[in-house]
């Protein structure tokens, strides 16, 4: 059962007895969750296909600086767009291309606007 169908079902007083903490605090849970799970599908929706384009296309792999992959991984999980989502995946995928030198976040900056 997923969160949103068991707040649905149970209600928020109910789960805070349950759970024996206040209704503040899991008012403050429920909305962190209920507003990163979009995000955290997007992130996973990226990363698997990058992953399988590097598989696909039997690309070598490089590794990337951190001040580089935290603003595309950044970027990309605020992505809803399936079609955008794509270019983010084809991004990530580029980036670590050892065979490419994108070492620039001027992509990044691109894809953001």
């Amino acid at each position: 059962m997923d969160i949103e169908t068991l707040v649905l079902s149970v209600g928020i007083n109910q789960l805070a007895d349950i759970f024996k903490i206040s209704k503040e605090n899991l008012g403050y849970i429920i909305s962190s969750k209920l507003f990163l799970l979009p995000r955290l599908k997007a992130e996973i929706n990226v990363l698997t296909k990058a992953k399988q384009l590097l598989i696909d296309n039997n690309i070598p792999v490089k590794s990337i600086n951190l001040k580089l992959l935290t603003p595309l991984l950044e970027n990309s999980l605020l992505e809803e767009d399936e079609t955008l989502q794509g270019l983010w995946a084809y991004l990530l995928a580029n980036t670590f291309d050892s065979r490419k030198q994108y070492d620039s976040i001027i992509f990044i900056s691109i894809l953001k606007d």
